[in-house]
């Protein structure tokens, strides 16, 4: 059969005479899609496909409505200039379709008449070696035509069924935070979306942001949109070409230019042909920024945006793609991503600015200190006010009764909206309701919608479409649209003109559909039950993590609804979940996956607030090496908090890693509270991401109920001197402790050194001990090394201290072998000749060691020098690092010295010498003997010091570009300012100066 096919192909493309006519184009296909599908084999028949070849496009697709589509387009593909507008006409009228012919043709003479009566000259551009000039001036009218599309976009109406809030673009605030940039976790904030645009900021041009549900992922782009149409933002400074995307009106089969022709410019543009747009973007692709929205809500079957993502198309272009944090893994997979920010959420001063603004509209001002008062007393309501839509939806609720008590799950929250709306909805048509009982005609509406919502989301459509649906009358259809639960209007689709019911919000559509699964597992009795014996997977496939992940809102929508939905769910992710194993290194995109679906399955038991189903979770979340990342507050955090209020202890077998991020200030320290009431057995790592000060004590109840804790991270959490004390003492609770991060924490001082010290006696298996930023002087350096004999420690980063100031001896108090020692880093302090000297005479003590690194540092070259002639003999010495502030020049006979030192290293693998220059001659002499080093494979030297005229192809030569000014400024300076932006720890989090500088900068 597939033998026939080709044949068919092959016809197909034979060469013909002479093109009859204008190609078809995807907006006729899509025509005959919609209005002849049931048609679409008689049509295939007069095109003159084969009758097996037809039966094959049968076979593939159940509904006649893709087989059509894709007949078509494989017609058009094969047949090339031979696919014509007159072709189709006459295998239409043959087929007994005249009607669509004639609507077809009809159309056709409409989009003539609106591009002849654009300019006159616009022919000569379609014309090969068209004037320049006459060029140009049509790429700017394209320019126009994007500008005053993003300008209308200013105002939003969030709310269907309320015309009295509306907000303006510049009036929309959300924080943002950097995560990763080229695969390195950076965890940085950002001013604004603009901020991702530059260069220092995101090195390239593919760029991922992820929010939850509701988070504003849209509006984002709406407003990069909008700025630059208004010539504001780094965008408009580039005078790029911005292309603002909705990925959910994208059809399958559409080419990237007809998106742009159907979405980026009005209808009112006139001459803009599909044509001339691929040409333009073809031509200008570097000036090109795809913001491409929701690729969680791409329809299936779309091959033109994962190949845009792919660079297949334009892979010079910018592309920006918004995503719920499940699909962004899908996203990664396809894309090469730069750079990966997440939309955090409202602030509490966010939060209260929102309700200040929506009270005042809607003409309730005196209701916002109300509001913002009981929220602030409720920790859990508290956890979905980080994100805007729900907001929102609190505000609405507390209009109707300031007396309310909040829902503290999702459902909850949409369950009472419904409610409201139903009730506003009777009161203004006089229809009596019983209390939170719904009237029967309004919820067999609700329930009729829902099936067509879950229909739709089926499809990965978030919109129905009236014209394919036979059920909603028009009855239905008239109650739901004074209910304000959808509104009605025409698709701004030049493509897919239709009439639809859009949704306020994916969310919504997600919790409708849920109501009528729910009601379909719950009754069979039901008139919406059309299962005898439902399950679950009748509705929603969950075969593999990635299908649950995509469906990941509507699950939680289920959950909220009530046994049996909530039990058949996490009963099917239990048997699921278990049997798969994962890798971090091997497989990193599926590990990111577990990681998502542990914090999926959390929040649908937390939905479900149904105590009996905790056990369930037990066999689910009891593999090794889960981890959890629990925002403070946030629904996770509150899905944690009831899961540890009714389990008896995590599961044996549990190795459980938890980090807490802190997104309100203060919330941090209550979350630990709740948790230290549940032991945590299995917990071996901690990380605590959030302002702590003088309130360590909080950390010590917690601490007594992980005794398997084997990794503390309390980076940049301001603690203080007085912090030690109480953490001198938590320290004894955790005897397994292997790794302590105090990083960041500039008020710790040499005072703090020593109130903890006394603590070290009882961490003898701590084997990682980070005291960056710590402001650790001599005095601190002194104690510390002399007490490092009585420990275990095989990894100390003393990096960014002022170590060396007082210009003493500072490692003469080294006295005893320290055997278990591997790495030293000694990085940005103010090491001098004299301590560099103390340090080199005592390395023997030292016969472990494995990386030194003491880059950035006020040594000279005699102290360099000093330090080559005077090392030892030290066998396990894999890497060396010297780095001095201002750049040296050694002579031959200095260089000699360096030479000489690598024979006494016969472990060395990595020799770092930057900042140092030498002669020829000496230049030429050390890479010939690193060349003969039998362990040695890279020499790292600064680009530019190479002698003039010598050979840098040595295999082990690696030539790094010179540190940028700004960097050298900020390194030098922000060792003695307090209160230096932590936006720039990302410069010191690697140990490699050149992080974020390209080959070719100069400074």
């Amino acid at each position: 059969m597939w033998t026939l096919f080709l044949l068919y192909v092959c016809l197909c493309v034979a060469p013909v005479d002479a093109h009859q006519g204008r190609r078809v184009d995807s907006k006729q296909i899509f025509f005959v899609k919609k209005y002849a599908a049931s048609s679409w084999e008689d049509i295939a028949s007069h095109l003159g496909i084969p009758y097996d070849t037809i039966v094959v496009f049968e076979k593939k697709h159940k509904d006649p409505r893709d087989s059509c589509w894709d007949m078509l387009h494989e017609w058009a593909k094969h047949k090339k200039s031979a696919a014509t507008e007159e072709e189709l006409y006459r295998a239409l009228v043959a087929a007994e379709r005249r009607d669509i012919a004639e609507r077809l043709q009809d159309n056709r003479k409409a989009d003539n008449e609106e591009e002849d009566s654009y300019l006159p000259e616009w022919s000569a551009v379609q014309s090969f070696g068209c004037d320049t000039a006459a060029m140009a001036a049509h790429v700017e009218y394209f320019r126009e035509s994007l500008t005053h599309h993003y300008s209308l976009l200013h105002v939003l109406k969030p709310l269907p069924w309320d015309p009295r809030f509306t907000l303006e673009l510049d009036e929309i605030f959300t924080e943002l935070e950097l995560v990763t940039v080229q695969g390195l976790e950076m965890r940085m904030p950002l001013r604004s979306m603009h901020d991702v645009f530059e260069q220092h900021v995101c090195p390239g041009p593919h760029i991922l942001v992820k929010g939850v549900a509701g988070s504003g992922k849209s509006t984002l782009l709406s407003k990069l949109a909008f700025d630059w149409s208004k010539g504001r933002g780094k965008l408009a400074d580039m005078k790029k070409y911005v292309l603002l995307i909705r990925l959910r009106e994208v059809e399958p089969g559409e080419s990237i230019a007809e998106i742009v022709w159907d979405q980026c410019v009005t209808k009112s543009t006139k001459g803009l042909s599909i044509g001339l747009i691929e040409r333009y973007l073809r031509e200008h692709e570097s000036k090109l920024v795809f913001l491409l929205d929701g690729y969680d809500e791409l329809p299936h079957g779309v091959k033109s945006i994962p190949e845009l993502l792919a660079g297949t198309w334009y892979p010079n272009s910018t592309v920006l793609v918004t995503s719920r944090p499940s699909s962004g893994i899908e996203v990664e997979r396809k894309m090469a991503v730069n750079c990966s920010v997440m939309i955090v959420g409202f602030s509490p001063d966010h939060v209260e600015q929102y309700m200040t603004k929506y009270f005042k509209a809607v003409g309730n001002p005196g209701l916002a200190p109300s509001l913002v008062q009981a929220v602030q007393a409720d920790i859990v309501a508290k956890s979905l006010m980080q994100t805007p839509m729900f907001v929102m939806l609190i505000c609405v609720l507390w209009e109707e009764d300031p007396t309310r008590v909040f829902p503290g799950t999702m459902s909850g929250l949409y369950h009472e909206l419904l409610i409201c709306l139903v009730r506003k909805y009777c009161k203004r048509e006089d229809i009596a309701m019983l209390g939170d009982e719904m009237p029967a005609d309004i919820s067999y509406a609700l329930l009729l919608l829902g099936e067509h919502a879950f229909k739709s989301l089926k499809r990965d459509q978030a919109l129905i479409d009236l014209d394919e649906t036979t059920t909603l009358l028009k009855r239905d259809t008239d109650i739901l649209l004074k209910l304000g639960i959808v509104s009605k209007e025409v698709s701004a689709s030049r493509l897919h003109p239709r009439e639809q019911l859009n949704f306020p919000h994916k969310t919504m559509q997600e919790f409708l559909a849920s109501r009528y699964i729910a009601q379909n597992l719950s009754s069979s009795s039901s008139y919406f039950s059309f299962f005898s014996s439902a399950n679950i997977e009748d509705f929603v496939s969950l075969q593999s993590i990635g299908s649950l992940l995509h469906n990941e809102g509507l699950l939680q929508f289920i959950c909220g609804s009530g046994d049996p939905a909530s039990r058949m769910v996490l009963e099917k992710v239990n048997l699921l979940i278990p049997r798969m194993t994962f890798s971090q290194h091997s497989n990193p995109f599926e590990f990111a996956e577990k990681l998502n679906s542990d914090e999926l399955c959390l929040v649908c038991l937390h939905e479900s607030q149904d105590p009996s189903l905790v056990p369930i979770l037990k066999g689910t979340l009891s593999f090794k090496d889960a981890s959890l990342t629990i925002r403070v507050p946030s629904r996770q955090g509150a899905a944690l908090m009831f899961y540890l209020a009714h389990a008896e202890g995590m599961p044996l077998s549990k190795v459980l890693n938890l980090t807490l991020e802190e997104t309100g200030q203060g919330e941090a320290m209550k979350h630990l509270c709740k948790l230290v009431k549940s032991p945590l057995p299995d917990l071996q790592r901690l990380d605590v991401k959030c302002q702590i000060g003088n309130n360590l004590e909080y950390l010590t109840p917690l601490l007594r109920n992980v005794p398997s804790l084997r990794f503390l991270n309390l980076a940049n959490t301001g603690l203080t001197e007085m912090s030690m004390d109480a953490l001198r003492q938590a320290l004894t609770h955790v005897p397994l402790l292997e790794e302590l991060d105090l990083s960041w924490n500039k008020n710790i001082g040499d005072n703090g050194i020593i109130r903890l010290s006394e603590g070290f006696g009882s961490t003898l298996n701590l084997k990682r001990l980070d005291l960056s930023h710590n402001k650790i002087s001599d005095a601190g350096c002194q104690l510390l090394v002399s007490i490092l004999h009585g420990l275990n420690l095989e990894e100390l980063k003393l990096n960014h201290n002022n170590i060396g100031n007082a210009k003493l001896e500072t490692f003469a108090a080294m006295q005893n072998p320290i055997p278990s020692l591997k790495e030293l880093w000694l990085y940005d302090n103010l090491i001098t000749d004299i301590s560099l000297q103390s340090l080199v005479t005592n390395l023997h003590l030292v016969p472990n060691l494995q990386i030194l690194m003491i880059g950035f540092n006020m040594m000279t070259k005699e102290g360099i020098v000093n330090f080559a002639q005077t090392i030892d003999r030290i066998a396990a010495l894999e890497e060396l690092t010297f780095i001095p502030w201002e750049t040296v020049y050694l002579d031959n006979t200095e260089v000699m010295s360096i030479t000489a030192m690598l024979g006494r290293l016969p472990a060395l693998r990595v020799f770092g010498l930057y900042n140092t220059g030498m002669e020829a001659a000496g230049f030429k002499a050390f890479m010939e003997a690193a060349e003969e080093h039998p362990t040695l494979k890279e020499i790292q030297y600064s680009e530019g010091l190479v002698p003039k005229g010598e050979e840098t192809g040595y295999s082990l030569l690696t030539l790094m570009p010179p540190l940028p000014a700004d960097q050298r400024h900020v390194i030098k300076n922000i060792r003695e300012d307090d209160n230096s932006s932590d936006g720039y720890k990302h410069i010191f989090d690697n140990p490699s100066p050149y992080l974020f500088q390209s080959p070719n900068t100069t400074v």
